[in-house]
């Protein structure tokens, strides 16, 4: 693929499915693959009670899905496992997204595990923070 899509999987965790999106690194940064070629990235959350190989199976059948026949001309090149890579987002979500970020007087806390669990999350997260602590700081 040309085009730098992330496909998100709309179709329901609880029936099975594994894949939870699905990148095109390649699309971005070209040298991530060799040309003529594109890079995938896969994104699977939690651990799968599958091994190794049922895992490649059931992603490759779930890609197929969304590809088409193509994905069987794909070469899996390894996986990493990023435990604990990002705050559990199960329902429901009784706090909300954004969580207060000041504590008490004088104590902040900001990250991911304080907004949505994302890159963006954390970054949201930490401008709110900054934003409290400089407002608590202002003279009066």
């Amino acid at each position: 693929l040309s085009e730098p899509l992330l496909a998100l999987n709309g179709e329901s965790l609880l029936d099975g499915r594994t894949i939870n999106n699905v990148c095109f690194p390649s699309a971005v940064a070209p040298a991530y693959a060799p040309a003529g070629h594109s890079l995938a990235s896969v994104t699977i959350v939690g651990a799968p009670a599958l091994a190794e190989a049922e895992l490649l199976l059931d992603v490759r059948a779930q890609l197929e899905r969304w590809f088409g026949e193509e994905v069987h001309t794909w070469r899996f090149l390894g996986s990493f496992v990023c435990r604990y890579a990002q705050p559990a987002q199960e329902p429901p979500n009784e706090d909300g997204f954004m969580r207060q970020v000041k504590l008490r007087p004088g104590l902040y806390v900001c990250g991911d595990h304080r907004a949505t669990p994302s890159l963006n999350g954390a970054l949201a997260s930490g401008r709110l923070a900054a934003e409290a602590v400089l407002s608590d700081a202002a003279p009066l």
